[in-house]
């Protein structure tokens, strides 16, 4: 950097906007040549949503023109937990300058690097017509800023580090199996080909155990997950929880006379007003009710079938 003449600051302001860690550093390399004393050669930061430039290095000149290079650190602890920008200046004030544009006049900078801070890029604007908006990020960590922007001023903006994952496929039966299988030292298969089998023999196969969020190698006598009968007068009701994060089973009722034919839900002989509704939910757990109405005369029988898909 070398002054033409024109009184003022030139200045070399990085693009990019920084985030400041717990102890963030900037480092250089300065090799200051003939300068006047009516020269300052500075480096400033700026908070985003500020005004004004903040000196954190400054170097008057005048001295004796240095003849190598010698390596500047400049800790910027007020930055801590802020956005900012930063940038090079070379401010002259009224008086004698050296306006040689080659390497015997001026200040010569190299090397800057940048400790404890994160670089912001890719900037994003959205106009929002009302209070909210959203963006659609890739998979990879980000580090946020989110700065207002309201008639041409940038406000001070706020920070937070978010991880975009690939979104994850249902683990399925095969997995879960094979995690089971490996944490109590059996044989691959033992579960994983057996879905309609019952390693455990406690009346529960393992898919319903899958299913159902019970162990298939720890005999289950019950579990709150498991269907029960409800106590109502005016219907049959078999309440049960089902986990919509497994998408790989089917539970479906199903309703007989007999004990022989079972009916599903929709099917033109099934009982009138045959339902099976959501009543609750708690994350991926979906509490829900099948009810069949009581009629004088009709017995029904309930029961969950569970599928694989």
């Amino acid at each position: 950097m070398v002054n033409t003449g024109i009184v003022g600051k030139q200045t070399i302001e990085f693009n990019n906007v920084f985030y400041g860690g717990v102890s963030p550093v900037l480092s250089f390399s300065s090799r200051l040549r003939t300068t006047t004393i009516n020269q300052q050669m500075l480096v400033e930061v700026q908070e985003e949503g500020a005004t004004n430039w903040q000196i954190v290095y400054s170097q008057t000149g005048g001295s004796t023109p240095e003849s190598s290079f010698t390596e500047k650190t400049v800790s910027l602890p007020e930055m801590a937990g802020k956005s900012f920008r930063v940038r090079f200046a070379l401010n002259f004030d009224l008086g004698s300058y050296y306006p040689t544009p080659d390497d015997s006049s001026g200040w010569f900078i190299d090397a800057v690097s940048f400790g404890g801070m994160s670089r912001l890029s890719a900037g994003e604007e959205e106009t929002l017509t009302s209070t909210t908006g959203s963006i659609t990020p890739s998979v990879g960590e980000y580090l946020w800023s989110v700065a207002p922007i309201i008639s041409g001023r940038a406000f001070p903006s706020g920070m937070q580090i978010v991880t975009i994952i690939p979104a994850q496929p249902a683990p399925g039966y095969a997995t879960w199996a094979a995690a089971v299988e490996t944490s109590h030292s059996l044989p691959a298969g033992t579960l994983a080909n057996h879905p309609i089998g019952d390693w455990d023999n406690d009346g529960h196969p393992n898919l319903v155990e899958y299913a159902f969020g019970t162990s298939p190698v720890v005999p289950t006598v019950d579990s709150p997950r498991f269907p029960a009968l409800l106590a109502d007068p005016a219907d049959l009701v078999l309440r049960y929880v089902r986990d919509s994060a497994l998408p790989d089973i089917t539970i479906a009722p199903i309703a007989s006379v007999d004990l022989v034919t079972w009916l599903p839900l929709g099917d033109p002989t099934a009982p009138g007003n045959f339902s099976d509704v959501a009543v609750a939910t708690d994350g991926d757990l979906e509490t829900r009710e099948v009810r069949i109405p009581r009629s004088a005369g009709e017995q029904w029988f309930l029961k969950l079938k569970v599928t694989k898909n």
